[in-house]
């Protein structure tokens, strides 16, 4: 009982990432829905861009990546450290973690 207890709670845990994975590179479209997050050196406030893109419309990791706001007023420039996809969302970051603090988010795009 106690190893299938365990089991359980170890298949729950493993479940929540199933569909979350790494990947070297992401596309998608200029017109995708995307947004930008900065939680700065603290990590406890942080801000949200809605409606930011990209100077580009693909990045690998290894890639700089310029972020704009709507105004087309440069807000961040970062090197991509990670690129994690779940759900035909794409998480762009300059962390190598999985909690990140800054990262360019958009919908819809494709990964390899």
């Amino acid at each position: 009982m106690k190893k299938l207890l365990g089991i359980v709670v170890l298949g729950l845990l493993l479940s929540s990432n199933a569909y979350a994975k790494t990947y070297k590179t992401a596309s998608w479209s200029h017109s995708a829905d995307s947004a930008y997050n900065d939680c700065g050196f603290t990590g406890f406030i942080c801000s949200m861009t809605m409606d930011a893109k990209a100077h580009k419309t693909s990045t690998r990791v290894g890639d700089y990546l310029t972020i704009y706001d709507k105004n087309k007023k440069q807000i961040d420039e970062f090197k991509v450290k990670k690129i994690h996809y779940q759900n035909g969302q794409c998480w762009i970051t300059p962390q190598p973690i999985r909690k990140y603090k800054t990262y360019f988010v958009t919908y819809n795009c494709k990964v390899k």
